[in-house]
């Protein structure tokens, strides 16, 4: 618990959106271009800022062939940065604490 300002984590924000692909269009079909390598150059930037865990607040990036490629890019690289997975901590946070809901939508 921070119980002053210099005891807050510190966050470095990043949001380049003109340099990725339209993940929707990718995911779709409608372009061969993934999404994934210029999010991968994204966080390695935030990574040679000195963050060491990463979040992508994007629902369409976490699917399997963007994330994928993403996280295999990461660990091909030597990269140390923990890269969440929104969907897979929503599910960790709804077992940890409402382990008897079956259904979410």
């Amino acid at each position: 618990m921070a119980v002053q300002d210099q005891d807050h984590l510190t966050i470095i924000s990043l949001s380049k959106p003109a340099q990725l692909a339209d993940r929707s269009r990718f995911l779709l079909g409608q372009t061969s271009v993934n999404p994934a390598l210029a999010i991968v150059e994204q966080v390695r930037l935030l990574e040679s800022t000195g963050a060491h865990v990463a979040g992508i607040p994007c629902n369409t990036a976490h699917a399997p062939p963007i994330m994928d490629m993403i996280a295999g890019e990461l660990s091909a690289s030597g990269s140390r940065l923990r890269l969440l997975h929104m969907i897979n901590e929503v599910g960790h946070m709804l077992q940890r604490h409402y382990p008897s809901v079956q259904t979410v939508g």
